[in-house]
């Protein structure tokens, strides 16, 4: 199953949270800069979690980052537990850096 094809009225798991926040940030930061420039980003964002995590694609949220629906459902892992690789925290921090 896919993000968007879950039942509606069931309630969201943790990678669905996860997978939808991603989604609404990416979606509010692309409004400002366009989706060319939010996907250097992101492509950017994941060279860096590359070499520092070489288990990246077990990380449901480096999937989001590259593009990829991966198998969420499959995964354990949802984003990167050290701060300065979060992907949650990248793009909260790129929507506040651009916004201002």
């Amino acid at each position: 199953m896919t993000m968007d094809e879950r039942s509606p009225g069931k309630p969201k798991t943790k990678i669905e949270i996860s997978w939808d926040e991603a989604t609404d940030l990416a979606g509010k930061i692309s409004k400002i800069i366009g989706p060319v420039a939010l996907q250097e980003l992101k492509w950017e964002f994941a060279s860096k979690i590359q070499k520092h995590y070489p288990d990246c694609q077990d990380y449901l949220l480096f999937h989001y980052l590259i593009g990829s629906s991966g198998s969420g459902e499959e995964m354990d892992k949802i984003d990167f537990p050290e701060p300065e690789y979060s992907v949650i925290k990248f793009l909260g921090n790129t929507f506040d850096k651009i916004k201002a």
